[in-house]
């Protein structure tokens, strides 16, 4: 619950837990005792799955990351840039 940033534990349980559980992305890791104060859940294969799908989905909008330092060793430039060290200052 710290996780998601809730602290209303229905609203939790309803929002965020039912949906999980009813859709088999997790799992009860007590089954029989609903209201066990031990109860945990665990990741389904088919969450494992699902996650992976996303992790995928959203890695193919990720765009690499432009160097903020140019001419380090082993840091190819690009094409035109300063064979020189070029160190771009944030601004105060």
């Amino acid at each position: 619950m710290k996780m998601s940033g809730r602290s209303n534990r229905t609203k939790f349980r309803d929002q965020v837990l039912k949906p999980l559980l009813e859709a088999n992305l997790i799992e009860m890791t007590i089954p029989e005792k609903l209201t066990n104060s031990k109860q945990h859940y665990r990741i389904t294969a088919r969450g494992k799955q699902h996650l992976t799908a996303k992790k995928k989905q959203s890695n193919q909008y990720i765009q690499p990351a432009k160097h903020q330092v140019q001419g380090l060793a082993g840091v190819p430039r690009p094409a035109g840039s300063p064979s020189r060290l070029a160190f771009i200052h944030p601004q105060t």
